[in-house]
């Protein structure tokens, strides 16, 4: 499922997290890839932190010449406290 998905352990603490998107290249000519793109957010309900995650900070541009930057698996993120988590979703 995409998201939302909440966990709720034993013990009462509970996660909520989505997913990112994926692409899917390599349909028209060159190698079949599947591609994580986008973003993804951690929520600690019962501690309030969040995480963030930038997956693939690759970008591609140009048509006959490109150019390139960034990397296909490349994850980033920060993790912060936060008192504006919503617990009734």
């Amino acid at each position: 499922m995409r998201g939302p998905n909440e966990i709720v352990f034993k013990d009462g603490q509970k996660i909520r997290f989505g997913f990112p998107s994926f692409r899917l290249g390599g349909t028209i000519y060159g190698d079949r890839t599947i591609e994580t793109i986008g973003s993804c957010t951690y929520e600690d309900i019962t501690n309030k932190r969040r995480a963030v995650l930038l997956v693939n900070t690759f970008k591609k541009t140009g048509w006959f010449r490109q150019t390139t930057e960034g990397c296909k698996d490349d994850i980033e993120g920060i993790i912060y406290d936060s008192t504006k988590i919503d617990d009734s979703k």
